[in-house]
């Protein structure tokens, strides 16, 4: 626990020895990592916030530090100086989803049942997906200019990383709560797990 001793339920980004948290209390932490090989402290050295609950793990991109919350809206912060680089974001919903970041495009799903990509430099929609009819938990994954967006309506869809168009679906009659992940080689395979068992997609891409 961190702060106040409220939960950390996200998770941590490590990033140029520096690691980053966010917790209940509506506060992201920043700190620098001091020692060497056979011991290491952590000194805090910036918080980011307030902002609502953070149940997710917030990411860099360039100088830019991303945090999503369970109060509807996404930040952005300059990782320096701490201060807001645009004003935040509001979606429809809480956002309990970790983000992906691919160049400087972050992803992610809200409650609101919507899948948004968003400029992290200029704070900014860049499009969003409304198909599902349920909430988004798992983060999307991303592979070959596609995205793959895993939703608790028990679909799976993938979507043009550019346009957010839908190419095809995966009907799994179940929630998918986590995270896709793609195994590439000589054959691809989606793998991504339900609440009970897990499912592998062989050759995915048609």
């Amino acid at each position: 626990m961190v702060g106040d001793g409220s939960p950390i339920v996200g998770g941590v980004l490590v990033d140029n020895n520096h690691v980053y948290v966010g917790s209940e209390e509506g506060v992201t932490r920043k700190f620098k990592i001091v020692g060497g090989d056979e011991e290491i402290t952590f000194e805090e050295v910036m918080q980011f916030g307030p902002t609502g609950k953070v149940w997710a793990t917030p990411i860099v991109v360039e100088d830019v530090l991303i945090v999503v919350s369970l109060d509807n809206k996404i930040y952005g912060y300059d990782l320096n100086s701490g201060e807001e680089k645009w004003s935040p974001f509001v979606t429809g919903g809480a956002i309990a989803s970790s983000p992906l970041k691919v160049g400087d495009t972050v992803f992610f799903g809200s409650f609101d049942q919507v899948l948004y990509a968003f400029d992290a430099l200029t704070g900014t929609e860049r499009w969003k997906f409304e198909g599902p009819d349920n909430w988004y938990l798992g983060t999307p994954a991303y592979y070959e200019g596609v995205l793959f967006a895993p939703s608790l309506d028990g679909k799976l869809y993938a979507l043009d990383i550019d346009t957010g168009d839908k190419l095809w679906e995966i009907d799994t009659l179940d929630s998918i709560v986590g995270t896709p992940a793609v195994v590439a080689g000589k054959t691809d395979y989606l793998v991504f797990f339900l609440k009970e068992r897990a499912v592998v997609c062989e050759g995915f891409k048609e």
